[in-house]
């Protein structure tokens, strides 16, 4: 069995398919939404075009 020290100067190398996995872009869109309708949903799809976002979560406000 060897076992190898790893300073904080160790180059480690990933995995090919980890080092190009990219991180999730998710914008939160927030309001009443009371009630909710169509508007809300082309909102938040107008969103996600416009800022290359790969989700839009939508996040209803505790008190109207």
């Amino acid at each position: 069995m060897t076992i190898e020290l790893l300073t904080p100067f160790t180059k480690v190398e990933l995995e090919p398919e980890i080092k190009e996995k990219k991180r999730k872009q998710v914008g939160i869109l927030g309001g009443n939404f009371n009630p909710f309708h169509n508007a809300h949903l082309i909102v938040a799809d107008q969103l996600r075009q416009q800022l290359g976002l790969d989700q839009v979560l939508l996040m209803p406000e505790y008190q109207p």
